[in-house]
Parts: C-alpha cells; sequence; structure tokens
C-alpha cells in the first residue's frame, strides 16, 4: 500500500509538474499571440490614420478640381459669349460690305469721271474687306479657344470621375480596415 501510496504521489507530482509546464506554454503564446494582435492593431491604425489622410487629401483634391471645372465652364461660357459677338459682328461687316459692294458698282455706273469717289469708295470697300478677314481671324480664334476649353472641361470631368471612384475604393477599404479590429 505504501508502495502504491508512493507510485500515486509521484505520479500526482508528475501529472502537477506537467500541468504547471503546459500551462506555462499556454501562457508564453497567449503572450506571444497577445504581442502579436497588439502589433496588428497599431499597424491597422497607423493604416487607418493614413488612409484617412488619403481621403482627406483626396477631398481637397476632388474640391479644388470641381472649383478648377467650374472656372473652365465659366471660360467656355465667356469664350461663347464672345464668339457669337464676333460672329454678329463679322455678320455686320459682311452687310457692311455688300452694301458698300451695292453703292460702289451703283457710284461707278453713275459716275464716269469721278475716280476720287471710286478711290474713296474702294478704300472703304478695302477697309471692310481688312474689318472681315480680322474678325473671321478672331472667330477662328475664338472657336479654337472653345474647343480648348471644352477639351479642359472634359479631361477635368475625366478627372473628376477618376479620384471619385478612386475616394470610393479607399473609402470600402477603409470600411474593411474599421471593420477587422473589431475581429
Amino acid at each position: 500500500m505504501r508502495q502504491e501510496n508512493r507510485d500515486i504521489r509521484s505520479h500526482f507530482e508528475h501529472y502537477q509538474q506537467q500541468i504547471a509546464e503546459d500551462r506555462r506554454q499556454e501562457r508564453d503564446q497567449f503572450h506571444a499571440v497577445q504581442s502579436g494582435l497588439e502589433s496588428q492593431v497599431d499597424r491597422l491604425t497607423q493604416q487607418l490614420r493614413s488612409s484617412e489622410q488619403a481621403q482627406d487629401t483626396l477631398r481637397q483634391h476632388h474640391d479644388q478640381l470641381g472649383q478648377r471645372y467650374e472656372a473652365s465652364e465659366s471660360h467656355a461660357r465667356d469664350l461663347n459669349e464672345r464668339l457669337h459677338e464676333s460672329q454678329s459682328a463679322a455678320a455686320q461687316q459682311r452687310t457692311r460690305l455688300e452694301t458698300l459692294e451695292e453703292t460702289v458698282n451703283r457710284l461707278q455706273q453713275e459716275l464716269d469721271g469721278g475716280t476720287q469717289q471710286r478711290e474713296g469708295l474702294q478704300a472703304d470697300l478695302n477697309q471692310a474687306e481688312k474689318n472681315l478677314a480680322i474678325c473671321e481671324q478672331r472667330v477662328i480664334h475664338l472657336n479654337e479657344q472653345c474647343e480648348m476649353a471644352i477639351d479642359r472641361s472634359r479631361l477635368l470631368g475625366n478627372e473628376n470621375r477618376d479620384l471619385m471612384q478612386e475616394k470610393a475604393m479607399l473609402q470600402g477599404q477603409l470600411k474593411q480596415l474599421q471593420r477587422s479590429p473589431t475581429k
């Protein structure tokens, strides 16, 4: 019985040592997992801050692009108005030119020896033609400016769309990051 009692006690002591060793290993594993999780939480927190800063930067960039887009549209409208004004002026010059040509033709038929008057009318006609050419050049220039403004407006619209897509993607990632620490 004593021998059996010693064996049981020895077996019990061995069992307690084994339990103590298992608990120590579990504690060490728990601390290692806890340290890993804490570093992961720190890393995710840094990523979240970085994402928030990137989102703020994108928001500011988006606002700036919106302002530039509005400015471009306003500029395009101004150019369109100037183009219409120039076209109207060119039409008036053409009408005036036609009137001057009719006047020249009529005066040439009525006057035989009025060279000075003819020269004056021809000078007016030449000046009107020059004015018309200048107006036509201005209309061409304004058309080019309008096309450039429209192209710029389209480019800004495309950039705005790309930024909105990137913002949506970053917001999705941010939501995923915000959900991750709770798991």
